[in-house]
This record gives C-alpha cells, structure tokens and sequence, in this order.
C-alpha cells in the first residue's frame, strides 16, 4: 500500500518505521499460522485496565440464550470508559441481563463485566461479517435503553 487515497495524515500515521500498521491483533496458532483476534481499537480502558471487546463478545456469545453480543465502551461519569454489551439473543430464548452477567463472573476478570446490558433485536455486521461497533456507538438511544447493572435503568 502506498497510502490513503488524498489522506496523508491518515498515512503517515499508519506507517511505522517504514513498515504499515494494520491495526490487527493477531496469535500465531501450533503449526505457525497467524490467526486474526481483533481490531486494536477495539479495546476498552475501564478502571485503569485495557478490556478487549473481542474477548467478552466471545465470552459472552458462549451462553446458550445468545446468538451474538458486542461490548463497546461508553463513557463513564469520572473518565475512561464503561462497557456496554449489546445482546441479540436466539430465537424464542429469554434471559436477564443480571443473570447474564453473573453467568460470566467465573469466566471474566471483575474489571470486565460490563456495567449496561441492551438487548436488541439483532448486531449490525460489516461487509467481512463482524460486528459493526462503530454502528453501535453511534446509536443514541442504546445507552437509554440498557440496564444499568450498578443502579437500574440507565439515565444517560
């Protein structure tokens, strides 16, 4: 790649000694491949740790009542970020987001477990199929309609 198109802000940021960043977090598998994970922006800072929304849409996308969850960070009243989880659940499957996020307290650091749970009636996904987060966290009315685990409903 010789650069954005008409960008070259965006272009030199995303070269690095020489070399273009892609942004990509990646894991070398037992026989030497490399296997996406994630996207670096999707990580979340929450109280002075790095949350990766990748690990909790997985985790999450682990319970038998959920077709699909994305987490996304969201503003906190004192800095950094609160997670969100957004929740598609499978057809005819109910669940409380509290239980849900008891379920994974075994599976989650403390510092992990999102704080606001929405259920919605599905994930919006990019062309490569992934969730589109960006989506998400423009939709104003997600945070209104969450449930805040730490106080009720959201006041946001």
């Amino acid at each position: 790649m010789q650069g954005y198109f008409r960008d070259a802000t965006q272009t030199e940021a995303a070269f690095k000694a020489g070399w273009f960043a892609t942004g990509d977090l990646v894991r070398q598998d037992a026989d030497g491949y490399y296997v996406f994970v994630a996207r670096k922006k999707d990580v979340m800072r929450r109280k002075g740790e790095n949350v990766s929304g990748a690990e909790l849409d997985r985790i999450f996308g682990e319970h038998p009542a959920v077709e699909e969850a994305a987490a996304i960070g969201v503003p906190a009243e004192l800095g950094e970020e609160e997670i969100m989880l957004a929740v598609q659940l499978r057809k005819g499957q109910t669940v409380n987001p509290a239980t849900l996020v008891a379920w994974a307290k075994d599976r989650l650091a403390a510092h992990k477990l999102p704080r606001f749970v929405v259920l919605v009636d599905a994930i919006p996904h990019t062309p490569t199929h992934k969730p589109a987060k960006h989506k998400l966290k423009a939709d104003t009315t997600l945070l209104a309609r969450a449930v805040d685990l730490a106080g009720g409903a959201a006041t946001r």
